[in-house]
């Protein structure tokens, strides 16, 4: 009782230091990739929206949001930060950084439990309860995990439902009961497709292997194991339409987005191109796993033999193979952090079983071999940690921005700034999508009165880009073109014609990058930005192992210069 006590106990302190080291350094201060696809549409959805305004991710993570800005309300009036309704409603439009870091806590909660499932999953697969402990450890420790847990996007939600669909898989096979068993499996199921449809490629092969483990243990005759089957899958969907209503309620604008989505894919690769991406992807420690933990994913059906594990293996295969044939260069660790995800949890229970499985001399090598990896792990996620507490370039050049320019200064940022744009800038910029949406005969969302009233601030205008995966395509190749995911505009891609709009200082970022890329407009525009105007800021990246800090410069053009 009392071993079973402490064990318990561990497993809640490894879940305490998961979460402590994926919310130390939220910075709501600082803007982080993609972010912006769901802070919006979650306050949306708490003032009434249930239909979102996009569907690039399904509508649940804004849904499961705007419960935690429900509790940042009831927490604020409780302590008398507002008062009510409209005080909250205008401190969201006067200064968002509450509700961002909120979405962020909610990421490194969704992160921190991947631990648990963790756990679960190496006591499924035969660990024992101490010995457990190590896959939920090492997946708290997980560099690439850790670094994605700090932003607020559905990514980390959707690697941990994943991991709760394989627990359910395993747990069903092991374990088989008619009603309650397609019930969890078929909510489990719907979890991981609420977040982000990719997970499916993972889901495949573990959903497979109960239907055979079923067969082959011969537990219902094959009639009652289709019928399982059959309603664990209508249970899925139909948990899948209640998680995600506005998409139902919406179906043809969702499907649109996935078409576009579809269109945003990299270019395809073949199965040798895909093996060889996928491989240098998970090796390298800031994209994947690292050497270490690769080396060791890859050896570890040796180290398990049993059915599951070899299962999950090859599912883990399949799945980053599937990704990197269909996505090609763009393959990321954030689009890989399912397969990371898996690829730490069986190592962990490969580690797991060599420290309790064979002589003593071969368990005192493999407790060495756990210590030397979690030791370099742990260096790997503290170099991350540090540089997320360290200050971005995003503000640092914003105090270079601040120092040379007056409030009417026009300022044209690559770079998401912390200065607070003006409420002029703020209209202009959504006066440029609704021409753009004339010319594409597309419906813009109605601006919120509140953003008109934003005060006093810095003319600020987010430089326009392309949505990744579209910047190739023109407007008679994009099929479907959505409110801001609009093609590239050629004539914004000129100094010029920003020039003649009074913008004088320009903060770019990653400039090399960009001057030697493949989009024609963008390498023009940087040339020119380079050519044309004085460097004020050189701000190299200070913070190597944050993925989305990048150098940033920071321009003047003046008349002299011109």
């Amino acid at each position: 009782m009392r071993k079973n006590v402490a064990i318990r106990l561990a497993l809640v302190l490894v879940f305490a230091f998961a979460l402590t080291v994926r919310i130390v350094g939220i910075a709501p201060h600082e803007d982080r990739p993609d972010e912006s696809l769901f802070i919006g549409p979650a306050a949306k959805v708490l003032s009434g929206e249930i239909v979102p305004g996009h569907f690039f991710y399904p509508p649940f993570s804004h849904y499961v949001n705007a419960c935690g800005y429900g509790v940042l309300f009831v927490g604020g009036f409780v302590t008398g930060a507002w008062s009510g309704p409209a005080e909250f409603r205008a401190q969201y439009f006067t200064d968002d950084a509450l509700f961002v870091a909120t979405l962020r806590i909610i990421t490194a909660l969704w992160g921190a439990l991947a631990c648990i499932f963790a756990y679960a999953i190496g006591r499924l697969l035969g660990l024992r309860p101490d010995v457990a402990l190590v896959p939920a450890a090492l997946m708290a420790l997980s560099p690439v995990h850790v670094l994605w847990s700090h932003v607020a996007k559905s990514d980390i939600a959707m690697t941990t439902g994943l991991l709760a669909f394989v627990t359910a898989c395993l747990w069903v096979a092991r374990r088989p009961q008619f009603w309650s068993g397609s019930i969890l499996l078929g909510l489990a199921a719907a979890l991981p497709l609420s977040f982000k449809q990719s997970a499916v490629f993972y889901m495949v092969l573990p959903f497979l292997f109960v239907a055979f483990e079923l067969t082959r243990a011969e537990a219902w005759p094959n009639k009652k194991i289709i019928q399982f089957l059959a309603f664990s899958v209508g249970i899925g969907a139909a948990a899948w339409c209640i998680f995600n209503i506005g998409a139902v309620l919406d179906l043809k604008d969702f499907l649109e987005f996935q078409a576009l989505q579809t269109q945003m894919q990299g270019r395809a690769q073949s199965l040798g191109g895909a093996v060889s991406l996928a491989a240098r992807r998970m090796i390298s420690s800031e994209h994947g796993v690292g050497l270490g933990i690769f080396v060791l994913f890859v050896a570890s059906p040796l180290f398990v033999r049993r059915r599951p594990f070899i299962v999950l293996w090859l599912a883990t295969v399949f799945g980053t193979l599937a990704l990197a044939m269909i996505i090609g260069p763009r393959l990321r660790h954030v689009i890989m952090l399912p397969g990371i995800a898996l690829a730490t949890c069986l190592v962990g229970v490969a580690l797991g079983r060599w420290c309790s499985v064979g002589s003593p001399k071969v368990r005192i090598l493999g407790w060495g071999a756990t210590a030397l990896l979690f030791l370099l792990v742990g260096k790997a996620t503290l170099a991350r940690v540090v540089d997320l507490v360290s200050p971005s370039s995003s503000e640092r050049a914003s105090e270079v921005v601040r120092e040379i320019s007056e409030q009417d200064t026009r300022i044209l940022s690559s770079v998401e700034l912390t200065l607070k744009p003006s409420a002029e800038a703020l209209m202009d910029e959504h006066l440029r999508h609704e021409r753009l949406g004339r010319k594409y005969d597309v419906e813009i969302p109605t601006q919120a009165q509140e953003r008109k009233q934003v005060g006093e601030g810095y003319y600020i205008t987010k430089m326009p880009s392309a949505i990744g995966g579209l910047e190739f395509a023109t407007d008679k190749e994009t099929k479907h073109i959505k409110a801001f995911a609009w093609p590239i505009q050629d004539e914004e891609w000129h100094l010029d014609y920003w020039l003649s709009r009074g913008y004088t200082v320009f903060v770019v970022s990653d400039e090399a990058f960009f001057i030697e890329s493949d989009v024609p407009a963008y390498a023009r525009m940087h040339r020119e930005i380079r050519d044309r105007c004085n460097l004020l800021a050189d701000l190299p990246d200070m913070r190597e192992h944050i993925d989305w800090d990048r150098d940033v410069k920071v321009y003047q053009c003046t008349d002299s210069i011109l």
